[in-house]
């Protein structure tokens, strides 16, 4: 028999159709949808890859044809700050929206839910169908499904209508994030895909940031229906162009790839894998969701009754932590691929859950500067984290498995992004009669629970060391 390569490398005999061993020349093949898995022997069966939590550690391939990496990250970040410019821009519009459709707070809120719950249920289906079919073309749906809710939003002509777009955008967010990280993850090399995902997370809050007060402007000198028709536009047009610039595949999977397993056998496969599936979702209940729930529904009110803040002074501090997030992200995951995953993620654990804290202790009167620092060092933390999850869930999880896996993770997140705001309203409420100090100390508990469930999951978080950087870099990165 003659020499095989092992997937570590390393040559020797060894019988034929073992996973382990494929020749040399063997060509990369496709499974799930996914290059990079050598191709099943007689003796192993469809499904005996999926058993195995240590058979393979995801790895970078020839991508299909497109941008080069470089660009392409940029378009990916281009997207994803539009995405996120359109996510959050109905804030700015709420009290117009009452007035004009006559509705009521409490009945303007279902569009909110309609959004993140259609975002959320989406999550482990989304990670699967990208895994298995390719992100490339669900990046492009969403980002056109994006628009068209946008589109549909600024020309509403009833609160029903409303609904409908902000559920429309929730389908087209559902699809954008997991498969950025997987496609990311096939187009990247380890060395700098920290760098990478932090760029396209900075694009995002770059969107953020443009969704406060460049877009009020912009609604105050034109009203609030051409904004968003234009930014739907755009994003249509972003789409449709994606798909060249993406080089998506034409068909559904390419030719012979096999069907693997059924969704929900996979996670249960997935969840099966133990800390390597639980910490990622552990880390992001506890940071990101956190931050997302409080600072969506939870700061304006926390800052006008425990400081008596305008919601401006509110704004100003919330833009303190985008401003933190901006310059985390990129920074982080540069860092990040130098040094590996687990000593940042557990250090930014760390000054979030004292954050959580020192605020939790003094809910009140804190100076101006202080909370500036706490608001930055909050943003940071948590889009920092968000970058190293799924870095180092990319590196502990099998390439068919990276899909499931980080559906789970985000969902975790979306679930936070729920239970946070609704416990820290529910102690404002039940504790109504108590001094303003002791009832937002109250609540601010809440938060910093979640937060001490994130830094578990951080020290749980088995990666893998970090890889040394190529001397040459021919990837743009």
């Amino acid at each position: 028999m003659g020499q095989l390569r092992r997937q570590d490398g390393s040559r020797g005999p060894g019988p034929p159709g073992r996973s382990g061993l494929r020749p040399r020349s063997a060509p990369v093949c496709w499974r799930y949808g996914i290059p990079g898995r050598p191709t099943p022997g007689p003796e192993e069966s469809e499904a005996s890859p999926t058993t195995d939590p240590n058979r393979h550690r995801a790895q970078t391939v020839a991508p299909p044809a497109g941008l080069p990496p470089g660009p392409f990250v940029l378009l990916l970040a281009v997207i994803f700050g539009l995405v996120f410019m359109q996510r959050t821009g109905p804030g700015l519009v709420g009290p117009t929206l009452i007035r004009t459709f006559h509705v009521t707070p409490v009945v303007l809120s279902a569009m909110t839910v309609v959004q993140y719950l259609a975002y959320a249920v989406l999550q482990i289906p989304v990670g699967y169908w990208g895994q298995r079919y390719g992100p490339e073309r669900f990046i492009v749906l969403g980002t056109i499904l994006d628009g068209v809710g946008t589109l549909v939003f600024g020309g509403a002509p009833s609160f029903a209508w409303i609904v409908v777009a902000r559920f429309l955008v929730g389908i087209g967010d559902g699809f954008i994030w997991l498969n950025l990280v997987m496609v990311l993850a096939r187009r990247v090399p380890p060395a700098a895909y920290g760098r990478a995902l932090g760029l396209v997370q900075m694009g995002g809050t770059v969107g953020a940031l443009m969704a406060s007060i460049p877009l009020a402007g912009w609604i105050e000198a034109a009203g609030w229906r051409l904004p968003f028709v234009v930014m739907g536009a755009v994003l249509v047009t972003f789409g449709v162009l994606a798909r060249r610039w993406l080089g998506v595949p034409g068909g559904i999977r390419p030719s012979g790839a096999p069907a693997g397993p059924a969704i929900g056998r996979h996670v249960r496969i997935v969840l099966g894998y133990g800390a390597r599936t639980y910490a990622p979702m552990a880390t992001g209940f506890g940071f990101m969701g956190t931050f997302m729930g409080f600072s969506s529904l939870m700061l304006v009110p926390y800052l006008e009754g425990a400081y008596g803040l305008s919601r401006v002074g509110a704004s100003a501090l919330e833009a303190a932590g985008l401003v933190g997030m901006f310059f985390a992200a990129p920074l982080v995951g540069a860092l990040s691929d130098r040094v590996g995953r687990k000593g940042p993620l557990v250090a930014l654990g760390l000054v979030n859950v004292l954050v959580w804290a020192v605020m939790a202790a003094r809910p009140t009167g804190l100076p101006g500067p202080a909370m500036v620092v706490l608001f930055a060092a909050m943003g940071c933390s948590a889009g920092g984290i968000l970058v190293l999850m799924f870095a180092a869930l990319r590196e502990v999880q099998a390439p068919e498995d990276i899909g499931v896996a980080s559906g789970l993770a985000n969902a975790a997140n979306f679930m936070a992004a729920g239970i946070v705001p609704l416990a820290m309203g529910a102690a404002l409420t039940h504790w109504a009669a108590l001094p303003p100090s002791p009832r937002f100390g109250l609540m601010l508990l809440a938060p910093l629970a979640t937060a001490l469930v994130g830094l578990l999951g951080a020290l749980r978080m088995p990666v893998e060391a970090p890889r040394p950087a190529p001397a040459e870099n021919r990837y743009g990165m």
